[in-house]
């Protein structure tokens, strides 16, 4: 009897999570509403943007973002334990026009049980060798890596250890971007946590992962922005294993203002103080909302390519827009 209660709760676990068609509409937008000739921004040039709609009741708040290699699939997990993949569309010039079969499903737990309503805070997501997908999670700090499968997140995940400063954060400025980084290590920063001495409110926690141990260093703090995203620029660009960080700020009146920055590879070292080089900033009047998930890719012609997602919080007042940039020397 125990062996067929166990098949059934497997079988109902496994169906629970599985995934389902969502019909998303993706209406192509400009980089500045009303002139669509604006086509940069600092040394980013637009290559296309969609503004993403759904039904679905719970579509939205995406905050962690990943695009294949060949720029065909996107992969994205939102704040409340859901993930969505998508096929994207693009022109024959290479600009991101549309997105078509996607689907949407649910994160798994360790135990292969799914998340409760504390536990659905994912934030950030890395793909790591081999296919393996790594979940950061923010209110109650968490890592979990997702063995590669046919489906998104189909395989129970391996929780691995957080960085002890992660603990004291409070829950809404914990850990907020996760990048993987050349060699397989990890780094990890705080949406709004003071670094350790000698940096203090001067710069963000921040935390490097290497050969299974964690160390503190400290990420530049800018006025009110606030890392919330993070990934390593691919082989074969100019930047190779440079790091992309995004940056938010919120404005009363002005609205969200988001930069987009470069932190150079050798800059990332443990008890280093990071300054990354500032690429672009997106506010009014140009096309911009909370952005939270970056992801890059090469081009075909060895150009970086560069995605920008945001999450909507599932506000009336705010929209999901998914962009794409070229980085330009």
């Amino acid at each position: 009897m125990p062996s067929v209660f166990a098949a059934l709760l497997a079988i109902l676990l496994s169906t629970a999570v599985s995934a389902e068609a969502l019909r998303i509409q993706a209406t192509p937008v400009p980089l500045k509403a009303g002139d669509p000739s604006v086509k940069r921004v600092g040394r980013l040039v637009y290559q296309g943007g969609l503004l993403l709609r759904s039904r679905h009741r719970r579509f939205g708040g995406l905050s962690g973002l990943h695009v294949s290699a060949d720029g065909k699939r996107l992969l994205a997990i939102s704040d409340i334990g859901r993930w969505v993949e998508a096929r994207l569309r693009y022109d024959r010039a290479g600009r991101l026009i549309g997105l078509a079969h996607a689907h949407i499903g649910r994160l798994r737990r360790p135990d292969g049980g799914l998340l409760s309503w504390r536990e659905r805070d994912s934030e950030t997501l890395a793909m790591l060798s081999g296919g393996r997908l790594a979940v950061g999670f923010e209110g109650t700090p968490r890592i979990w890596i997702y063995p590669p499968s046919k489906s998104p997140f189909a395989r129970r995940p391996t929780a691995i250890a957080v960085p002890e400063g992660l603990r004291f954060a409070s829950r809404n400025a914990g850990l907020e971007a996760l990048a993987a980084l050349a060699g397989g290590g990890l780094l990890a920063l705080a949406e709004d946590m003071a670094a350790p001495a000698p940096h203090g409110y001067g710069a963000h926690a921040g935390w490097l992962r290497a050969k299974g141990r964690w160390t503190a260093l400290a990420y530049d703090r800018v006025g009110v922005y606030r890392p919330t995203g993070a990934a390593r620029l691919p082989t074969g660009t100019k930047h190779a294993g440079d790091v992309v960080v995004i940056e938010r700020a919120l404005y009363l009146f002005a609205g969200f203002s988001i930069r987009v920055m470069l932190m150079p590879a050798h800059a990332i070292k443990a008890g280093a103080r990071m300054r990354p080089k500032h690429l672009a900033t997106l506010a009014a009047p140009l096309t911009v909302d909370n952005f939270e998930g970056v992801a890059a890719r090469r081009g075909a012609n060895g150009e970086t390519l560069i995605y920008l997602v945001s999450d909507d919080n599932f506000r009336a007042g705010q929209r999901t827009y998914l962009m794409m940039f070229r980085l330009t020397d």
